[in-house]
Parts: structure tokens; C-alpha cells; sequence
């Protein structure tokens, strides 16, 4: 009885805000002539991407089971003047809002730990302006890429803000638009960021921006012989059984184009490097970071990263929650793209909101429980459904 309980609550809450965070906006053409209502096509639409269907045979099975639904071809042409600069606004409407949500509930709070990550959704059209190249997909060699700062949530990531990259855009200023977003309303305290962001342009971005931040290493010839330097200097910290170095004048690039970052050093024995049922950890993880920082703080930082990891390793699910559509035009492409990543921050705060904590590990994020609860609040009634 209390999870069908949870289960309502959570339906109606994700409910109100879809219409509040979606459906208000959405850039749907009208006319006095047109068969559906705005809203009606926007449902129809999330409702697709929330099951993760091709739209017109979505909507083609919808209407032979009786719900009058619009059809592909018609969401399709009153979707006819979106541009991708509408896309972007919905998304950053919808997450801005999403995030003040979060504010007034404490999912985030100032000093919270943010994650700055690269999203790719592979594209196999043959001529796309708007897609960059990438190695990741098979069958294709194009991709939309998004970076996206999210508040770190139990296993969880909440998107707070999100940037397409386009061909020609500069990464440091997309991900300083982002951290000045969000810090306008809620200072991050530290800051994890995928390896790639390890250049100099965005270390001088996060000393310059966030107290504190984790960007890992590449392994190159410099940092391997100083790995092994660091190695034969490191000394161990009491409790733990890593042993720790600390460089904190390490340059990175060359004058003057460079930028002076504190870099730790952390080795595992062999008993550290053991995780029950997973798999083991490497020797060593190394990391850029901003100083002064102890011994401990250093190994505290390592944590965070590290269960961050584990929360992108544990949450491939979200990568097959996205949206599908096979229409040609990128803006098109791209709303399918960013309302997917929406809906689901929606579903991680509607986790937290209307969840109690005593029950919450029971509605892990899973396939099935997404499409179910998301694909039953997107479900909009009709005369015969």
C-alpha cells in the first residue's frame, strides 16, 4: 500500500512539473484551423520520447488502439519553425527552474559538488551541421555533444545546466557560461571534472571560478616519469592505507600559455585496490586539484571522484532512456536530445521530493521504473484513453 502510495505521489508530482517546466514553453505553431491544442502535441511528443519510441509508429499504435493522438507528420509540422535556438531556450528555461526547485527543497545547497561532463548522442544523418566528430558510436562518425554541470545526489547526478556544443563553439567559455549560471543562484564547492577537461584554458577557468576542483591526469610522458618519482617520495596517511605525494607547483603547458595547479599522487597497495563484487581499482589515481590541500583533504577529494565514477559506471541507464527520432532536421534532432536529459533530471528530483528516505532505495533509477512512472505521468487523457 505505501508504494502504491509512493508511486502516485511521484506520478502527480512528475505531472506538474512537466506542464510546469515543459509544456508552458514549448514553441508549437497555432492557428484557428488546428486540430490539436499545443498542449496536446507536447504530451504526445514527451510521451514518445519518455517511452523511447520512433514517434510516428508511437502514435500510429496509439491511434489503432483508439487514442485519438496526433500524428507523426502532424507534431512534425507544427514543429516546422523550431530552430535550435528554441531548443536551447527550453532547455535552459526548464533546467533554470528545475534548479530553483531544487533550491527551495535543499537537493542542492551552497558549497554542493557539482560534475562537469560531456554528453554524445550519436546522429546518422548525412549532412549536419550542427554535429561534431566522434569516435564513440558505431555507424557512425558524428555526434551532438552537450556539457552539462550537475549537483552530485546520492548515486545519482541532477542536471542543473546544459550547453550544446556546437562545431565552431569554444569549450572553456560554454563551461563558464555554465558555472556562471549556476553559481548565480547557489555557490558549488567543488567541482569533478572528466579528464578531457584537463587543459590549461579550463584549469584557469575552475581556479578562477570554484574553490575547489578534481580533474584526473592523462598519462603522458611527462606525468608517467613523474608518477614514478612521485611514487619513490610518497608517504603514507595515518588510517588510510594509501600513500600520498603532493606537487603543488606543477605547470601545465608552456610560457605563456600556462597555468600553475597543485597535482596529488595517490597509490593503492594491493588491499586498497579490492572492492568487493566490483572491479578492482588501478594502482594509482592522479589528479589536478586546487591548493593548499593536507594530506587528508587530498584523499577526501579522491573520494568524491571516485563514488562520482561509480555513479557514471552504476547509471549507463540513462544513456538508453534518450529519445528517438529519425527526422532529418537537427533542431528537431537536438529537442528529442535535451528534453531526454530534462525529463530526466526530472525523474532524479522527483526521487528525492517525493520519495520518503526510508524507502528510496527501493526506486533505484532502472529502465523500466523510468519508462514506467515517466511513460504513465506523460500518458495524456483523451476522449477514449
Amino acid at each position: 500500500m505505501e508504494s502504491n502510495a509512493t508511486e502516485r505521489r511521484w506520478v502527480h508530482g512528475l505531472k506538474k512539473a512537466i506542464k510546469a517546466l515543459l509544456l508552458e514553453s514549448f514553441p508549437v505553431s497555432e492557428a484557428p484551423n488546428c486540430h490539436y491544442s499545443k498542449s496536446e502535441i507536447g504530451r504526445t511528443l514527451l510521451e514518445a520520447i519518455a517511452h523511447r519510441e520512433y514517434l510516428s509508429p508511437y502514435t500510429t499504435a496509439a491511434r489503432a488502439h483508439g487514442r485519438p493522438l496526433p500524428d507523426g507528420d502532424t507534431i512534425g509540422y507544427r514543429l516546422n519553425d523550431l530552430t535550435l535556438a528554441d531548443a536551447g531556450r527550453i532547455t535552459e528555461e526548464a533546467l533554470g527552474k528545475l534548479r530553483h526547485s531544487a533550491l527551495d527543497h535543499g537537493l542542492i545547497e551552497p558549497g554542493f559538488t557539482a560534475a562537469l561532463d560531456p554528453t554524445w548522442e550519436p546522429v546518422y544523418t548525412k549532412r549536419d551541421p550542427t554535429a561534431r566528430g566522434t569516435n564513440e558510436f558505431q555507424g557512425t562518425k558524428l555526434g551532438h555533444e552537450i556539457i552539462t554541470l550537475q549537483a552530485v545526489k546520492s548515486k545519482h547526478l541532477l542536471p542543473l545546466a546544459v550547453r550544446p556544443w556546437l562545431p565552431l563553439d569554444s569549450g572553456p567559455i560554454l563551461a563558464r557560461a555554465l558555472l556562471s549560471e549556476v553559481q548565480k543562484d547557489v555557490p558549488i564547492g567543488l567541482l569533478l571534472a572528466d579528464r578531457e577537461f584537463y587543459t590549461v584554458q579550463y584549469l584557469k577557468l575552475f581556479l578562477e571560478s570554484v574553490p575547489a576542483y578534481v580533474v584526473p591526469l592523462p598519462e603522458n610522458k611527462r606525468n608517467k616519469r613523474e608518477i614514478i618519482r612521485a611514487r619513490q617520495i610518497s608517504i603514507q596517511v595515518e588510517g588510510r592505507p594509501e600513500t600520498v605525494y603532493i606537487d603543488s607547483d606543477f605547470i601545465v603547458g608552456s610560457p605563456p600559455d600556462s597555468v600553475r595547479t597543485t597535482v596529488v599522487y595517490v597509490f593503492r597497495p594491493d588491499e586498497a585496490r579490492k572492492r568487493p563484487g566490483k572491479t578492482d581499482r588501478p594502482e594509482h589515481f592522479v589528479f589536478a586539484t586546487s591548493g593548499p590541500v593536507t594530506l587528508r583533504q587530498a584523499l577526501e577529494r579522491m573520494d568524491e571522484y571516485e563514488y562520482r565514477w561509480g555513479i557514471e559506471v552504476g547509471n549507463r541507464e540513462q544513456d538508453r532512456i534518450g529519445g528517438k527520432t529519425r527526422a532529418e532536421r537537427p533542431a528537431l534532432q537536438w529537442l528529442f536530445f535535451l528534453l531526454s536529459v530534462i525529463l530526466y533530471g526530472i525523474w532524479v528530483f522527483g526521487r528525492f521530493v517525493w520519495v520518503p528516505p526510508r524507502n528510496i532505495l527501493r526506486w533505484e533509477l532502472t529502465t523500466f521504473m523510468f519508462r514506467n512512472l515517466l511513460g504513465r505521468c506523460t500518458r495524456w487523457k483523451t476522449g477514449l484513453g
